[in-house]
């Protein structure tokens, strides 16, 4: 299992790439549908690292 403050950081440099330094888009898949909901319940619930930046 993953490290939740990895996913967190992992994200956070998605957001950068994509939000602030317009290199390139990022995209996540999964099939597991449990993690999805945790990332969405930790940002919307928390307000915690992953953001939109713009």
């Amino acid at each position: 299992m993953l490290d939740g403050s990895l996913i967190y950081e992992l994200f956070n440099i998605f957001i950068h790439i994509t939000k602030e330094s317009h290199l390139a888009h990022v995209f996540v898949v999964t099939s597991d549908s449990l993690f999805v909901q945790k990332i969405w319940r930790g940002n919307v619930t928390r307000k915690g690292p992953i953001h939109s930046r713009g």
